[in-house]
């Protein structure tokens, strides 16, 4: 059974914020971003349920990039 596009945004999310792994949570949200605007708000809580400052900035940097590129298309 395929997931719908909110239960896969969810479960990325529940990876995110429940990893140990720096790596895992920039790949999360990489992921994450493919979504468009509708991940931005996955992306803004592994941010703050995140204590390490690369998973903060990144988070930040790829909301940024998302939210320039959704301006520009439309």
């Amino acid at each position: 059974m395929k997931l719908s596009e909110e239960e896969q945004i969810r479960k990325l999310k529940e990876i995110g914020q429940h990893s140990f792994v720096t790596n895992v949570k920039i790949k999360t949200i990489d992921t994450l971003s493919s979504y468009g605007e509708k991940g931005l708000h996955a992306i803004a809580e592994i941010a703050d349920s995140s204590l390490v400052t690369e998973v903060k900035e990144h988070a930040l940097a790829t909301i940024t990039r998302v939210k320039e590129e959704s301006e520009t298309k439309k």
